[in-house]
């Protein structure tokens, strides 16, 4: 089944800066050695909820828990006042952040908001989970500055309907392109 559903959430969901700020202000230099040995160790970046573990700040972790429930809940909500039905099958997700000005940076806005905002959808029953069973058809983020000034996320759900980037193309584009600057010069 093809099908597509849209829905807002007013607000500004937390940045990604945001969300570590509850965790530490000044984080001490051990701790991100520790990670960083981590992380080379695993040969793969951690997920958010691994880096959380990695930290171990029980205050932070609380606060986190507070805030990722409040923009769950949020989600619900408004999914269930716009309708938003379980999806059947595999869905791409498309997010669009409404940004009142261009003061944080494009990473920054969809990082951690993106798991509340998925989170939330599987709570609101319409992902039966949110692994690649159900979203498996790709995600993109596309942040704009909100013409009205209140900022807002849009959340299309493609049901049905995979993102096709064609990256072999894009590789051969790539590869064809002359190199205008080298890194490390």
């Amino acid at each position: 089944m093809k099908r597509i559903q849209y829905f807002e959430i007013p607000g500004k969901p937390p940045s990604t800066n945001e969300v570590l700020g509850l965790f530490f202000t000044k984080p001490s230099r051990a701790k991100f050695d520790k990670m960083i040995e981590d992380w080379v160790k695993f040969k793969k970046l951690p997920t958010f909820t691994e880096f959380t573990r990695m930290i171990g700040s029980s205050f932070g972790v609380e606060r986190y828990g507070a805030l990722k429930e409040e923009w769950e809940k949020k989600v619900c909500d408004y999914a269930f006042l716009n309708g938003v039905q379980p999806v059947q099958e595999a869905c791409a997700l498309i997010f669009v952040w409404y940004e009142e000005n261009k003061r944080r940076d494009h990473d920054n806005v969809a990082g951690m908001s993106t798991k509340f905002i998925i989170d939330g959808l599987r709570a609101s029953k319409a992902f039966g989970n949110d692994g690649w069973r159900w979203v498996n058809g790709g995600i993109l983020h596309k942040t704009i500055l909100a013409s009205d000034k209140k900022p807002k996320v849009g959340v299309w759900i493609l049901e049905g309907i995979p993102i096709n980037v064609p990256f072999d193309a894009f590789r051969k584009e790539i590869a064809n392109t002359p190199l205008k600057w080298k890194a490390n010069n």
